[in-house]
């Protein structure tokens, strides 16, 4: 019942206008780190795939790191933007 009063007492309008404003923010952050991760994993590719020829027997272990690595950041930027859409009535996030 106190929620239901605390979402009549705030301007719905500006909370969503500004929790589309931290997902956008939450959408660059996965796009930094989906670029930097890319950026890494290629650069260390290029460099040393001539010159160490044990680098294809572990290929795959890698790829599965850096997908491992990505798909944590991925559930981190997510469950941070489903906790601000769930508490910011409730902490008044927007006022």
């Amino acid at each position: 019942m106190e929620d239901k009063q605390k979402e009549e007492n705030v301007d719905t309008v500006r909370y969503m206008s500004k929790l589309r404003q931290d997902a956008l923010v939450v959408v660059a952050l996965m796009g930094i780190l989906f670029f930097s991760e890319s950026f890494i994993f290629y650069t260390i590719i290029t460099t040393v795939w001539d010159s160490t020829p044990e680098l294809s027997s572990i290929f795959p272990v890698y790829v599965l790191f850096l997908l491992l690595v990505l798909g944590i950041g991925t559930a981190a930027c997510l469950r941070v933007y489903s906790s601000i859409k769930e508490h910011m009535y409730t902490f008044r996030y927007y006022d």
